[in-house]
């Protein structure tokens, strides 16, 4: 059964993003699940630095180009009227990769956790890679954000294809870095993309066991346009099931795992759960 969908709270919510300029990795991924997500005004994922990516990665919706304008100096204090405005308790922040910035945009990414923060506001960033550089991340990192996400997308073998210029070993010392820094630590991988059985479960079992990350989301890619050319596999019910069992043996603190998982899909529950709050199930 698909959820409710509220389409008067939906509409306000991209009223209060166009009047203050902003952008929501939502919309701009096309993610499957923004009318409940919008609807039920509880949470948004912010999109900063601008719409443009300077990463070319094939399962990507996002615009791309190699050298966006610069970061809008008034996005802090916009971002932080529209949080306001919204009353919202969670957000989460994420960016487009600005390989053309010399800190990746870390500097800016951290004065916006600082800004929202400063609404009493829990905040989770999911960070991009910043470079691989360690300075940048400290940058970020000194905001104190509740949850440091970073997404590794997919499994290694298939990073020339998905994600070229991405590095798995780099991406996973990131959240390891984090984790034992004392934060919460999150990160997501999406399946249907070719990758075999097998290496999902060694690549869920190295993430586990190399970063010690706390939050793993696992959902099922789904083409955002006819542009992107990318093989997708739909994956039966049972297998699901055997990653959501896999992830429990393997000691998460908290998962989502189903075919519309995304890695802010339902972040505050992800969180709540990791507080000892409640227990999460299969999304399906």
């Amino acid at each position: 059964m698909k959820p409710k969908v509220n389409l008067s709270a939906t509409h306000e919510i991209k009223k209060i993003l166009r009047k203050y300029r902003l952008f929501t990795v939502c919309e701009e991924s096309l993610c499957p699940n923004i009318s409940e997500c919008f609807g039920k005004r509880k949470t948004a994922t912010f999109l900063l630095l601008g719409k443009y990516c300077t990463r070319y990665c094939s399962f990507c919706a996002v615009a791309k180009m190699k050298n966006p304008p610069p970061p809008d100096p008034q996005e802090i204090t916009n971002l932080k009227k529209a949080v306001q405005e919204m009353n919202l308790k969670y957000v989460v922040l994420t960016s487009v990769n600005r390989d053309d910035l010399e800190d990746g945009g870390a500097e800016h990414l951290a004065k916006c956790i600082l800004e929202v923060k400063k609404l009493g506001v829990i905040v989770e960033i999911l960070s991009p890679d910043l470079k691989y550089k360690i300075e940048n991340l400290d940058i970020v990192l000194s905001a104190k954000p509740d949850v440091f996400a970073h997404d590794l997308e997919t499994v290694p073998s298939l990073y020339p294809k998905v994600r070229p210029k991405g590095n798995f070993e780099k991406s996973l010392f990131l959240l390891r870095y984090a984790k034992e820094k004392g934060f919460i630590t999150k990160t997501s991988i999406i399946v249907g993309l070719g990758e075999k059985k097998e290496e999902l479960l060694e690549t869920i079992e190295k993430i586990k066991k190399y970063s010690m990350c706390d939050i793993i989301v696992i959902g099922q890619y789904f083409q955002p346009s006819l542009l992107r050319n990318q093989k997708v596999s739909p994956i039966d019910q049972i297998i699901w099931e055997e990653l959501e069992d896999f992830c429990r043996k393997l000691g998460f603190k908290s998962f989502f795992v189903g075919p519309r998982a995304r890695s802010s899909y339902l972040a505050d529950i992800g969180f709540e759960n990791i507080k000892g709050k409640i227990n999460l199930s299969v999304l399906s």
